[in-house]
């Protein structure tokens, strides 16, 4: 009997130890669910995407990551249908949401070679260190990863010619299964280009990177520089154009913000000789309209 108490003392802390372990772990694995609806500058029709399938045209990037845990990446999906957008949550941990939608993003995103979509919506997987992302499937669903992510979600560095909303809500408490709301932005200005004193020959507009790199209307494009057009008969047109680095790190884009790219001009003649008037910067400010003119009997001073 001597020798049984001490088992039956161990055997009792066990018991009560493992009893502790098992309630960690149940308290650990406790997920809530959580859905996303859209508000703020996103037109309306792209606030529910209740469009039928047949017709679903626009694209939802949805990026979640650890509020408190480093913004360690962990989760992300592609979605034509944000109803379909549901992502399993860790009770009592804090989350950090980030949003893009291209409104007809199935035709401008989509990358013809790989059947997958690019441009804003490239994943990027950190301990590899792809420094040009990769495609991303439309599955409709969440891929739950600590390395993987949307790449350019968190300070895009690239423009392209169409309309993009981005959205960011951080420090999100995942207590019960609940809707979050996404305060949505326009991430883009409207370019209108205006020529003068063109009486003949054609002006070439096209935009450069900060490498002083053409860009091209999108990805999809394989690099090959967008170059606008300007003739006697055509004096003026107007194109998208969307916002790039606005900060480092997982932040939200400012109201007001703007940033300067720069672009060239060049002049071509009746005869087909090309001349080449310079690069210039201008200021692209968002939700709103900039005004580029070009005079052709000022640039040729220069």
């Amino acid at each position: 009997m001597k020798h049984a108490i001490p088992y039956l003392i161990f055997l009792f802390i066990f018991l009560q130890s493992s009893c502790k372990e098992d309630n960690t772990s149940s308290i650990e694995e406790i997920y809530v669910e959580t859905t996303f609806q859209l508000k703020g500058e996103l037109p309306d029709i792209l606030l529910s995407s209740s469009a039928p399938n047949n017709e679903k045209r626009d694209l939802y990037g949805i990026d979640v990551l650890y509020a408190d845990m480093d913004e360690t990446p962990y989760a992300y999906g592609l979605f034509d249908d944000l109803s379909l957008a549901k992502v399993k949550l860790q009770k009592g941990k804090k989350y950090l949401f980030r949003v893009m939608v291209v409104p007809n993003g199935k035709e401008l995103c989509y990358d013809h070679l790989y059947g997958d979509y690019i441009d804003i919506f490239r994943r990027l997987v950190e301990n590899l260190g792809i420094s040009a992302g990769e495609a991303c499937p439309l599955n409709n669903e969440f891929y739950y990863h600590k390395e993987v992510h949307f790449w350019k979600f968190n300070n895009p560095i690239i423009s392209y010619y169409y309309k993009i909303y981005t959205g960011y809500l951080s420090d999100y408490l995942a207590e019960t299964d609940n809707t979050v709301d996404i305060d949505m932005k326009s991430m883009f200005g409207n370019i209108k280009l205006e020529a003068k004193n063109l009486l003949h020959g054609q002006l070439e507009f096209q935009f450069l990177t900060d490498f002083e790199i053409p860009i091209s209307r999108s990805e999809t494009d394989y690099n090959e520089p967008l170059i606008y057009t300007l003739t006697p008969n055509k004096m003026n047109t107007n194109f998208i154009y969307s916002l790039r680095f606005w900060g480092n790190g997982n932040r939200e884009m400012p109201d007001d913000y703007s940033f300067t790219s720069n672009y060239m001009v060049r002049w071509i003649d009746d005869n087909g000789k090309s001349t080449d008037l310079g690069v210039y910067p201008v200021k692209v400010q968002r939700g709103q309209e900039t005004i580029i003119k070009l005079d052709l009997s000022e640039l040729l001073k220069k």
